[in-house]
């Protein structure tokens, strides 16, 4: 039972990597993607997504976070006047 050892040559093809997706440092030094992010979705709650981001220099990052916390007291200030006129027209004659 001395046998040779078998050797098989393969041929030396690699195949291709599977598509990527972008990785998520891609996706945050996006500016596009980090704006639309602090005004469409999640205002002062994407400031930290804002300060990772390497698309933005120190001095816009700066006048962004002033400008989004700004953006998130209008939104919050519109939304306590319509709670308030909710209030007044719907719940408080039933009172």
């Amino acid at each position: 039972m001395d046998d040779p050892p078998i050797t098989v040559d393969l041929p030396h093809a690699t195949p291709e990597p599977p598509p990527s997706k972008p990785s998520w440092r891609e996706l945050v030094d996006n500016r596009w993607i980090v704006l639309a992010t602090l005004f469409l979705v999640t205002a002062a709650c994407g400031l930290p997504l804002l300060w990772v981001s390497h698309g933005f220099s120190r001095t816009s990052k700066i006048v962004l976070t002033v400008v989004t916390i700004l953006y998130t007291i209008f939104i919050l200030w519109l939304f306590w006047i319509f709670m308030a006129y909710m209030w007044e027209n719907f719940y408080a004659p039933y009172l």
